[in-house]
């Protein structure tokens, strides 16, 4: 009996001990550094060993070890730099993200000799297919788009920042700043979102995009806004010809694609029981538009999967360091063709300044996805004959008063830290006094006008000026503001010259009888000094800047015109128009007198002319 109860003793014994030796987790996610992609079937391996994996359709791993073999685990993907994250032995559950970066590694290296290349078999058949898996192919088509851009800033001096007597109070901000994704920290200041539907028609060829909702939040710049401008390109990678900025790059799928790249199939796997091969191309030669990067394509449609592509470092394009993009597809509900599912599209690249210490580099993340998809339906190709939508891009009354509610249940991926970061940021900011003060000094100083509720004044360079016919010459400008009448625009200004001792001025209004389509009369009087005679290479004597830059020595000549204007413009939904104009001038010309002066009453005889358009 005791010996009964010594072994139940012993098993409860080594029982109580087995979680002491319980498995070690170690998880995590493969994605490329710059996208923020994740990255399937990248190879694992500890270091110095044979134990790895291989990570999932997702980019993901899960190792369940008894022990941990090495203290170093290495991820390998053709065309990817090599990379390795240490691993603690100690810890029982420990999680990874590896962010890898395209390498310079050449195909070449890898090149097997053989009689028949079988990546050139393969683009000749995706080549071959292309017309029928072009999703522009379809006679119609409607899809819900959702569109975000961010821009965040990757080389902040996050020190100065914070003793700076003018940035210390919005120090806050600072704590935004991401230092787990990216080798550098950056901090995201910028996030605008869209929801829209867009509607397709190829014969006769229409687009139409109505704007559900949009919302922009950050700390917006116009410079960097229009740059940002130029990443709303749409890019099918079935083209020959990719359009990037200012350039024109070959499609790695391009009817002649083999003249201007090199391939290798790298990788073959089973997803939903259909085969998808990967391919890698590269440039042939240096210096040519030609994208490296990847591909997964269908063995049995020869239909894209996914298509990976960066810019190569030797490409030229201005203020551009870094350029990749990204676009997926997925099957139509019939499962007749694919369809583009996700666009992205991210870009380094920095402003000039005189110090290349001050240089600001940013990063703009534009990601799309595309949603309900439908195709060759007669209620597409109806929208675009009917009139209450006369324009290509509508925007809804009630797309900018969208609630936080409506975008939780809207978009369609959730947003990141980072980019929630940004909300909060900004709404923070915005019950600060001293940054609505700082904003509005900076709005005014660069738009030039300062509201105060229905009357404008501005813009401020006309306030004060001087030249030889009338010396300091005094100007105020006023106008109207949507506060004052919604459909009513009224302008003007009146400037006084201390030198001819002369009034001068202007006075306009703008009627808007009808928005879409628009229609409008407008009417104006003006009696001032006339630019039209001056150089060409001259700038105007009525602003405040000319006092600095005017070249000393060059003679000033000056009309006086007085002019009298009224026009009718009126659009029609088929997009014709038409306007009407009735305008009387009258110019009365100043000569110069000896010597370069010129004189104040010696004006020519009145020269009238009336025109009618």
């Amino acid at each position: 009996m005791n010996g009964w109860k010594r072994t139940i003793a012993l098993v409860i014994t080594i029982i109580s001990f087995l979680p002491l030796h319980a498995q070690h987790k170690i998880k995590g996610i493969v994605k490329d550094a710059h996208t923020q992609e994740l990255i399937p079937f990248a190879t694992l391996q500890f270091v110095g060993t044979n134990t790895g994996m291989v990570t999932d359709a997702e980019g993901a791993f899960l190792f369940e070890l008894p022990s941990i073999p090495s203290d170093s685990l290495l991820v390998r993907v053709m065309g990817y730099a090599r990379t390795v994250l240490f691993v603690d032995r100690k810890l029982p559950e420990q999680t990874l993200i590896f962010e890898i970066s395209r390498g310079d590694v050449s195909l070449k290296t890898y090149e097997v000799k053989a009689n028949v290349n079988f990546a050139l078999i393969l683009l000749r058949n995706i080549v071959r297919r292309k017309p029928y898996n072009n999703y522009d192919r379809l006679e119609s088509y409607k899809y819900e788009i959702y569109n975000k851009l961010e821009l965040d800033i990757k080389n902040l001096n996050t020190v100065k920042l914070a003793r700076n007597r003018f940035s210390k109070p919005f120090a806050f901000i600072l704590k935004n700043i991401d230092s787990t994704t990216e080798n550098q920290p950056f901090l995201p200041v910028f996030l605008t979102e869209s929801i829209s539907d867009y509607y397709f028609q190829r014969n006769p060829k229409k687009t139409k995009e109505i704007i559900k909702a949009s919302r922009t939040s950050g700390l917006d710049n116009e410079s960097v806004t229009k740059f940002l401008g130029g990443m709303y390109q749409n890019i099918n990678v079935y083209d020959n010809f990719i359009p990037v900025f200012d350039k024109s790059f070959v499609s790695p799928i391009a009817n002649n694609g083999n003249l201007f790249y090199n391939y290798r199939i790298t990788d073959t796997q089973y997803i939903a029981n259909h085969r998808f091969i990967r391919m890698n191309f590269e440039p042939r030669r240096k210096g040519e538009n030609a994208f490296i990067g990847d591909l997964w394509v269908m063995d049995s449609t020869f239909a894209i999967q996914k298509m990976s592509m960066a810019v190569p470092n030797d490409a030229n394009i201005n203020f551009v360091r870094k350029i990749s993009l990204v676009q997926e597809f997925k099957p139509f509900p019939d499962s007749s063709g694919w369809f583009l599912a996700k666009d992205k599209f991210v870009v380094d690249f920095w402003t000039p300044s005189p110090k290349p210490t001050k240089t600001l580099e940013f990063i703009g993340r534009k990601t799309t996805t595309y949603e309900d998809l439908v195709y060759n339906d007669t209620a597409v190709t109806n929208l675009f004959s009917e009139k209450r939508y006369p324009q290509n891009i509508v925007v809804a009354d009630s797309a900018r008063a969208r609630t936080d509610s409506f975008w939780a249940g809207h978009r369609h991926e959730t947003l990141s830290h980072n980019e929630q970061a940004i909300y909060n940021m900004v709404d923070t900011l915005q019950k600060m006094p001293l940054f609505q003060k700082y904003s509005n000094t900076i709005r005014f100083l660069a738009t030039g006008y300062k509201p105060f509720g229905p009357i404008e004044w501005g813009p401020y360079w006309y306030l004060f000026s001087q030249n030889r016919l009338e010396g300091f010459r005094a100007r105020l400008d006023l106008g109207t503001t949507p506060q004052f009448h919604k459909d009513l625009y009224l302008n003007g200004y009146l400037a006084y010259g201390f030198g001819d001792d002369r009034f001068k001025g202007k006075v306009s209004a703008l009627y808007l009888l009808k928005r879409h389509p628009r229609m409008y009369v407008y009417g104006s009087f003006v009696r001032d000094l006339d630019n039209g005679a001056s150089y060409y290479d001259e700038v105007g004597t009525d602003n405040i800047f000319t006092l600095a830059i005017r070249k000393p020595g060059v003679p000033q000549k000056f009309m006086q015109i007085e002019e009298k204007r009224a026009e009718f413009y009126k659009e029609y939904f088929s997009g014709f128009s038409h306007h009407f104009s009735v305008v009387h001038k009258q110019f009365m010309p100043y000569d110069p007198l000896p010597g370069g002066l010129l004189s104040r009453t010696a004006a020519a005889k009145p020269i009238r002319t009336r025109t009618w358009k």
